[in-house]
């Protein structure tokens, strides 16, 4: 799973969760693309990374 920045939104609408600039761009940057080892991020792997980045609890 990836994220664009139209899901990145859409999630954080559905979470109640609104982005700073900063936080959208690192999530985008981490999160818009696959990583190189073959391994796929998880709806929950990128759920709980939000939660990190954003500091919620």
């Amino acid at each position: 799973m990836t994220l664009t920045k139209t899901s990145l939104q859409k999630y954080g609408e559905s979470m109640r969760i609104s982005f700073a600039k900063e936080q959208e761009r690192v999530i985008i940057e981490r999160f818009g693309t696959e990583p190189d080892d073959g391994h796929t991020w998880s709806e929950q792997d990128i759920a709980e990374q939000i939660r990190k980045i954003c500091g919620a609890r």
